[in-house]
């Protein structure tokens, strides 16, 4: 699995467990953080759309729907991001 091929349907179902996550870092990092950059920006304009947006056309379960699955996406890239790091810097303690 390569990080161009993040989806984030594929992260928010868990199809794409936390080892491949970890090796698409280590391959290529900054298509890793381009993929996060991208869905928190989508996240943020679908956001913004459902709050801006019209009671009507936006029904409560449209955020759930749309909204939150990169809201999980983004949580899981970010905590891959911090288990990697720590776990080069507990090399560091020793």
């Amino acid at each position: 699995m390569t990080t161009t091929t993040l989806s984030v349907y594929d992260i928010y179902e868990y199809k794409t467990t936390d080892a491949e996550l970890k090796a698409a870092l280590r391959e290529n990092p900054a298509s890793f953080n381009l993929a996060l950059s991208s869905f928190k920006s989508e996240q943020r304009n679908l956001s913004r759309e459902y709050n801006n947006g019209d009671a009507l056309c936006y029904p409560p379960d449209w955020y759930d729907t749309y909204v939150y699955p990169y809201d999980v996406a983004i949580s899981r890239l970010e905590d891959i991001i911090d288990e990697e790091s720590c776990d080069d810097s507990e090399d560091d303690w020793y």
